[in-house]
């Protein structure tokens, strides 16, 4: 049996399964063999908010063959080499899916990492309670004073992208951030900020675009959205019957779905994400270790221990 776990955002993840679903009996057929989807929750053995899916898996000898997934869950490998568990795959997935070019600079050279979408992350603001003008358009705006800023619970992907940003560009404000207010998810922090219970928030370009009729806008950072990168990775030993599985989320349908949720994606033939405009974060990319590192000097801050 193989097994093709999926975890992406909310507002993304259920279509993917549906898709992935739909085709499943006619994969199986051509590839001999059953075909399991998955999430991270079925690997969750508690309830602590550090709690990590892929080091659970790793434990217990249950890695998924195929996953695609938030780049900064490979935090949790520290310093063991990627090549311990996964297998280099992705070169061989981009033979028959080129990224588009204005994803060229996130391929992985060790071919472990497959970006198959990435999820910008902006700032939201009430624009009947602020007006833009007050606005620089970077990313310091979060720290003007007499603002009531909101962002994700600590344990989503959006505040850990934001909060690495923030502790390696702008580590004098990194205190004042970790003292925002939290709401659980990023669709109730767009509705805080909608209701007019806060002037400004961070969330994913999606949740901002669904609630631009309820005087949520967009603040755009001139220094290009925060990154939340969606991967595709391949465990070790993975032959390439996989690359059909991984194909499923690369073929041009869904990638016009989520593009159309405000996602940057892959495929150079599907919709794009209207703020890619700002794409300063993806032309000074510096490497997927470096990414990586960088949530895992927020998580050290934070006291996650790996």
């Amino acid at each position: 049996m193989l097994n093709f776990m999926i975890h992406t955002p909310v507002n993304s993840r259920g279509r993917i399964t549906e898709y992935v679903k739909e085709h499943l009996k006619e994969l199986e057929q051509e590839l001999n063999d059953e075909i399991m989807v998955s999430s991270p929750h079925d690997y969750e053995t508690g309830c602590d908010e550090n709690e990590s899916w892929l080091l659970n898996c790793i434990e217990k000898d249950c890695l998924p063959d195929l996953v695609i997934t938030h780049a900064g869950e490979f935090s949790a490998l520290g310093n063991t080499a990627m090549g311990t568990y996964f297998e280099p795959l992705a070169g061989e997935l981009e033979k028959r899916f080129p990224i588009r070019p204005e994803l060229e600079t996130l391929r992985d050279p060790q071919g472990y990492f497959y970006p198959a979408a990435v999820v910008a992350i902006v700032m939201s603001y009430n624009s009947n309670q602020v007006d833009q003008s007050r606005f620089d358009q970077a990313w310091t705006d979060l720290f003007q004073e007499n603002l009531k800023v909101i962002v994700p619970d600590n344990s989503k992907h959006i505040t850990v992208a934001a909060g690495a940003h923030i502790l390696k560009n702008h580590p004098d404000y990194f205190s004042t951030f970790q003292g925002f207010e939290r709401r659980f998810s990023p669709a109730e922090v767009t509705k805080a900020v909608a209701a007019g219970e806060y002037d400004l928030s961070i969330t994913n370009a999606g949740f901002s675009m669904m609630s631009k009729g309820r005087g949520v806008e967009i603040n755009p950072a001139r220094e290009g959205t925060i990154l939340l990168p969606q991967v595709l990775a391949f465990k070790k030993g993975s032959d390439a019957r996989l690359l059909k599985l991984a194909a499923l989320v690369l073929e041009k349908e869904i990638q016009d779905y989520i593009g159309n949720q405000g996602f940057f994606t892959s495929n150079p033939e599907a919709v794009m994400g209207e703020m890619i405009r700002y794409d300063g974060q993806l032309k000074n990319w510096e490497g997927w270790s470096a990414y990586i590192g960088e949530v895992a000097a927020y998580e050290k801050e934070n006291g996650v221990s790996r």
